[in-house]
């Protein structure tokens, strides 16, 4: 950012594991500055109300469009700080806080994402929060491409207020997570806004033999007073870069949030092409139902990520997402219409394998290239068919490795069920994919991270994610089902929509964005052929 932008990112001095750990907790008894905007998402001429916390004697709020060149476009305030007591219950039930600031969104202002910058001052301390929302275009000025905003998924590893889908406070849940989140409440520190720098997963190239295995991503983040889950989801690390590259190349796009998609079952109307990106975990069925229409009229979809995974039941109304995932029969709609279902798009219960609309599944795929999960892998994606169009002007060749100087392939990917022919993978049908789907590109991956016993390693197993996919997969935690679900590929593929004339290219890995940002050239060169080829060029 430039000066006169936003604030300098300021977190305090939270050192301790015990402080940091619990930084996303409302705690007045030292400076805090909170935020969120009342809706994901706004059109021109509609108010944003932001609503704000603070235990600071002023605060001051900035808005900046967060493109390829930052640029500010509202200052409110500053004016009188207000603490405002936060619900137990926050994290599902929203906090609930007036909105201390509003704003109408002028007509110029372009389709993207927008940071709410908040600046607090206490004597002379002062403190700075992030929040977001994002503008859609008015249906008369819509651009023919759309990126889909993964917000469903951002509120999922979000923990502000203490639980996510991951965590959860151990005297106010009965389980290790959240199955009900809401996003009416601020975004963690790391999701918005983070340091350029700032380590990814996947940040560890080629560790030397006999390495003590490390999360480098969470380790920093305990350090330097950002949430455990920030390098998971959100806009800094994922969606906002591909904005920001796709603003840059002079591609003209729009962007929606998926609670767009529930709100507005039409909202892909007109868009020629759709993409999805980064670490793209989470849908509701509503929102496939969409994806699904723009794909049977004729509408294309460009997926430059990965880890399709959950459905998620949304509520446009209340702004929750609800998810129980691995613990689906305690779902209290178990047994009700597999549209209100929650847990595994591949598991027994709801059993829609996402490859139709997204050109993978989670489960094929998984992990690589982090913690103790294929780290010494390629890093990159092994070409099998260099003469697919995707492909063209990369002068690329069979066994060729893209992607690996730019950490393409790591934390989470997308694959399919597969067998090698003569040289070349097929996919086997097994899991659901389409007879059209052709994989262009892969590399192993596994479901687990492997314990190899070296002395100070810092690790989570994953055993209990592989038993979890054996029992959504094959209805039981058998060693046998464990090892069928164990190894895996996260692959490019293309196909045709099997229920209409659209088409769907898969670059399945959430660091797509990532390797385009860092100016990865095939990563660049493969991007421009599929929007081209989707957008109507040759």
């Amino acid at each position: 950012m430039m000066d006169g932008d936003c604030p300098p990112l300021a977190c305090g001095q939270w050192r301790t594991w015990q402080e940091v750990q619990w930084s996303e907790v409302p705690d007045a008894s030292r400076l805090q500055v909170w935020a969120y905007a009342g809706q994901p998402s706004y059109q021109p001429g509609e108010i944003v109300g932001i609503h704000t916390s603070t235990n600071a004697d002023e605060i001051e709020i900035t808005i900046v469009h967060d493109g390829a060149t930052p640029r500010v476009l509202a200052r409110l305030g500053p004016q009188q700080g207000a603490w405002i007591d936060t619900p137990a219950d926050a994290p599902s039930a929203g906090c609930g806080w007036p909105a201390n600031f509003a704003l109408t969104i002028g007509d110029d202002w372009p389709s993207g994402g927008y940071l709410v910058c908040a600046r607090a001052v206490r004597g002379s301390e002062e403190v700075s929060q992030d929040a977001f929302f994002a503008v859609r275009a008015s249906p008369e000025r819509r651009s023919p491409l759309a990126l889909i905003l993964s917000t469903y998924t951002w509120n999922a590893y979000n923990d502000w207020g203490g639980a996510s889908s991951y965590t959860a406070l151990r005297d106010r849940f009965p389980r290790a997570f959240s199955p009900v989140l809401s996003l009416q409440r601020p975004w963690s520190r790391g999701q918005v806004r983070c340091p350029v720098g700032a380590p990814r997963f996947g940040s560890v190239i080629n560790p030397p033999i006999g390495w003590a295995v490390r999360h480098e991503w969470t380790e920093w983040a305990f350090a330097n007073g950002y949430a455990h889950w920030s390098a998971s989801a959100g806009w800094a690390r994922y969606d906002g870069l591909m904005a920001r590259w796709l603003e840059s190349e002079g591609i003209a796009f729009d962007v929606v949030t998926q609670w767009d998609l529930d709100r507005d079952s039409q909202i892909l109307d007109g868009y020629t092409c759709v993409i999805t990106s980064g670490h793209d975990e989470y849908w509701s069925a509503g929102g496939r139902a969409s994806l699904a229409t723009h794909l049977a009229r004729g509408g294309h979809h460009a997926r430059f990520g990965g880890n399709i995974m959950w459905q998620v039941r949304a509520d446009d109304r209340t702004q929750t997402t609800e998810c129980y995932k691995f613990a689906a029969d305690e779902d209290p709609s178990r047994n009700g219409p597999v549209e209100q279902r929650t847990g595994a798009f591949e598991g027994l219960a709801i059993n829609r394998p996402p490859v139709t609309e997204f050109g993978g599944n989670a489960t094929r795929g998984m992990y690589a290239g982090w913690g103790g999960a294929s780290i010494r892998g390629s890093r990159g994606f092994t070409i099998f068919r260099p003469r697919h169009w995707a492909f063209q002007g990369l002068d690329a060749y069979y066994g060729e490795v893209i992607g690996s100087g730019s950490n393409l392939v790591s934390y989470e990917v997308d694959g399919v069920d597969y067998t090698m022919v003569n040289g070349l993978p097929y996919p086997t049908g097994s899991d659901g994919t389409p007879d059209s789907l052709e994989i262009l590109a892969l590399t192993p991956t596994v479901a687990f991270e492997e314990d190899h016993g070296n002395p100070g390693s810092m690790f989570d197993p994953l055993e209990s994610d592989l038993a979890g996919i054996a029992v959504l997969r094959y209805g039981s935690d058998t060693p046998e089902h464990r090892d069928r679900c164990r190894y895996g590929a996260g692959m490019i593929t293309s196909m045709s929509y099997p229920a209409g004339s659209g088409m769907v290219f898969c670059a399945g890995t959430t660091e797509w964005p990532a390797s385009l940002a860092s100016g990865d050239l095939a990563c660049s060169i493969i991007t421009h052929n599929v929007l081209q080829r989707f957008m109507g060029g040759n």
